[in-house]
């Protein structure tokens, strides 16, 4: 009788843990038809080809100072405007990002700073 009792329960507590993460799913989207999930997708899609843009002008922007270059002191000031421009768009996509999250709930409004990458130092 306790061996059926502990595999009853194994079972249910295996059955319990596999539906859980389908439920939360259900939960947390909408539909995939509804308007109000395909206003999201178009967002993102905005989203996503203005931040591609934005790094196509800073790449045109770098482009261009090269090509105005003199020396290799200029085209280093070059190289550092790319980075420091670049970074900055990396930030505010994050923020943004964040924001996104926050105002979902997924996540708390306030994140720390950007942490370095692995290995860097």
């Amino acid at each position: 009788m306790m061996r059926t009792t502990g595999l009853h329960f194994t079972v249910l507590a295996a059955a319990m843990a596999l539906s859980l993460p389908v439920l939360a799913a259900e939960v947390r989207s909408p539909p995939a038809a509804s308007p109000k999930r395909q206003d999201s997708q178009q967002l993102m899609k905005d989203d996503v080809l203005k931040h591609i843009d934005d790094k196509i002008r800073i790449l045109q922007e770098a482009k261009t100072c090269v090509r105005a270059a003199k020396d290799m002191k200029d085209m280093s000031d070059c190289h550092a405007q790319e980075r420091r421009k670049s970074k900055a768009l990396r930030e505010q996509a994050r923020a943004n990002v964040l924001g996104q999250k926050a105002k979902r709930g997924d996540a708390p409004a306030s994140a720390p700073a950007s942490a370095p990458a692995p290995g860097a130092k």
